[in-house]
């Protein structure tokens, strides 16, 4: 968007990765794609926890705010 110079509003309080489109050099909307969190992994991690695993860690691609948010509601 910036080589071409085409103006857009800046969408920084969405979670996922933000994919700007323009067509023709003119601003025509954006896609958010973003991981999709497995139905049974809340579950899981309290499973995990009552068999005593002490540390749980979580490997994402998103930064770490949308990471935050995603760990934060799996407890």
């Amino acid at each position: 968007m910036r080589t071409y110079r085409v103006q857009y509003n800046d969408y920084n309080d969405e979670f996922g990765t933000i994919i700007y489109i323009a067509i023709d050099k003119s601003y025509s909307g954006y896609i958010i794609i973003s991981d999709e969190i497995k139905e049974n992994s809340k579950q899981v991690i309290k499973r995990l926890k009552k068999k005593g695993v002490k540390k749980i860690a979580m490997l994402t691609t998103n930064d770490r705010k949308i990471a935050k948010f995603e760990g934060g509601s799996l407890g």
